[in-house]
C-alpha cells in the first residue's frame, strides 16, 4: 500500500545520501594522492642532472647491497643444511631445507642479472621539466 510505497521510497533516498558520501569521501582520497604523486613528481623533475645521477647510484647501490645480504644468507643456510645432512641430524628436513634454498636462488640470479645491466647502461639525457 500507500505505507510501503513511502517507506521503500524514503529507504532509496537514505541508501543514495549515504552512497553520495562514501563516493565523495573516495574522492576526497584520490585528490589528496593525486597530489601527493604531483608534488613527489614535481620534486623529482626540478631536480639537477647531478642530483638525479646520484639519487640513481644510490638506488644501484641499494639494489646490490641487498643482493649481497641475501647471498651471505642464503650461503650461511645453505651450510647450515649441509652440516645438519653431514651429521645425521637433519632427517626429513634436510631436503626440504635444499628445495627452499634452491627455489629462493632463482630469484636472487635474475635481480643480480638486472642489477649487474643497470650499473653499466648509460643513463640517457633527462628531458626538460615543462614551466608551469
Amino acid at each position: 500500500g500507500l505505507y510501503q510505497a513511502v517507506r521503500r521510497k524514503r529507504a532509496t533516498m537514505i541508501q543514495a545520501a549515504a552512497r553520495g558520501w562514501v563516493v565523495r569521501r573516495r574522492l576526497v582520497a584520490l585528490k589528496g594522492k593525486v597530489q601527493l604523486v604531483e608534488r613527489a613528481y614535481k620534486g623529482y623533475a626540478h631536480r639537477s642532472a647531478p642530483a638525479k645521477e646520484a639519487a640513481r647510484q644510490a638506488a644501484v647501490q641499494r639494489q646490490e647491497a641487498a643482493a649481497a645480504i641475501q647471498r651471505e644468507f642464503r650461503a650461511r643456510r645453505r651450510s647450515q643444511a649441509a652440516a645438519l645432512v653431514n651429521t645425521g641430524e637433519a632427517g626429513a628436513e634436510a631436503p626440504a631445507a635444499e628445495a627452499t634454498v634452491a627455489a629462493a636462488e632463482a630469484p636472487v640470479a635474475a635481480a643480480e642479472a638486472t642489477v649487474s645491466s643497470t650499473a653499466e647502461a648509460p643513463v640517457a639525457p633527462a628531458a626538460e621539466a615543462p614551466a608551469t
